[in-house]
């Protein structure tokens, strides 16, 4: 057991994060270079094949599995860095949140109550405090950090329904639903949200778009036509980037 312990507290010094460092940066190095394709020619039955084994009972020297790591995970993946890249939807990171990442990982912090991140509590309410300022929001407006869009889209959502429908969450939604709007091309993610939320997906209701992009007066041509038949209207979602062409509706 104290060999055990003893490996673990060898993996923390420098020397094996710099084995990770150096894989880093020669990846980083080919990708901006252009070394290489964009990503890999193989199919997903070819590389599926190479981790068609029975789960490891012992552990491999850490050189050993940087080893494997390069030649069947980094050397397949897709190079978003690569200058032949087309940027598909995900961006390459900044190198600078690269390096960072390492120290978020080793610190570990939860945001969940202040005494699990006495610092970076604080310091994620500054950060969303200064991206409320960007938005132009006054200065009782608040925020979330969320994993991407989907999640994003769900927590809005639910923000919405709680300021229409306050009780919802002990009551539920009862027979009247209201309705969401969305332009024809938004994400899926919208209607995702909705049916999760039991608004049912036909309380979405998707606005015809004139250059991919939301048209305004469809919009409010549906807005007058749900007030018409007493549609409780409980929000409208914009697309900042659909996934198909990256337009923006007209926020």
């Amino acid at each position: 057991m104290n060999d055990l312990f003893a490996a673990f507290d060898d993996d923390a010094t420098a020397a094996s994060g710099t084995r990770f460092t150096e894989l880093t940066a020669r990846y980083l190095s080919d990708a901006y270079q252009g070394t290489g394709p964009v990503s890999t020619p193989l199919g997903a039955a070819d590389i599926a094949a190479r981790f068609d084994e029975p789960i490891p009972t012992d552990g491999l020297p850490l050189a050993d599995l940087i080893s494997r790591i390069e030649r069947d995970i980094v050397n397949d993946v897709n190079r978003l860095a690569h200058p032949m890249a087309m940027g598909h939807q995900v961006s390459p990171p900044l190198p600078a949140a690269i390096w960072a990442d390492q120290l978020i990982s080793a610190m570990n912090q939860s945001v969940a109550v202040w005494e699990m991140s006495p610092v970076i509590t604080p310091l994620e309410i500054r950060v969303i405090r200064w991206m409320t300022e960007l938005a132009g929001f006054g200065p009782d407006a608040g925020g979330t950090f969320t994993s991407g869009g989907t999640e994003a889209t769900f927590t809005a959502l639910l923000a919405a329904r709680a300021a229409l429908l306050p009780n919802a969450w002990n009551d539920g939604l009862g027979g009247d639903q209201p309705v969401i709007m969305c332009g024809e091309h938004a994400h899926y993610a919208v209607m995702r949200a909705v049916a999760e939320l039991g608004l049912g997906v036909r309380s979405a209701l998707p606005i015809p778009t004139r250059d991919f992009r939301m048209d305004p007066v469809a919009l409010e041509n549906k807005v007058r036509e749900a007030r018409a038949a007493g549609r409780q209207i409980m929000a409208v979602v914009a697309t900042s980037g659909s996934t198909a062409t990256g337009s923006f509706d007209d926020l």
